[in-house]
């Protein structure tokens, strides 16, 4: 059973993997996971139907992240605006 898009059910769903999160031209998607030299790598998949993009960290970043990155609060923060329908 092929993976479906969870926005629009769509089994069109192609990916990159290995991409750096982060360099001279574009924002640092995860600071702080990567390495002194490099920044972390994510694998991108799109959905060709609706255009969904979503992004995973490899392996190290999401170890790192344990380690780096606050967790989630079960209480939102009045000043992030909610997510679009």
């Amino acid at each position: 059973m092929s993976p479906k898009c969870p926005e629009c059910g769509s089994t069109h769903l192609h990916q990159r993997d290995e991409v750096r999160s982060g360099g001279s031209k574009g924002p640092h998607l995860l600071p702080d996971l990567g390495t002194f030299w490099s920044s972390a790598r994510i694998t991108v998949v799109i959905c060709a139907d609706c255009g969904l993009v979503r992004f995973y960290g490899c392996e190290d970043a999401r170890a790192k992240a344990m380690e780096y990155w606050a967790p989630v609060s079960s209480t939102p923060d009045p000043s992030v605006p909610p997510p679009l329908p």
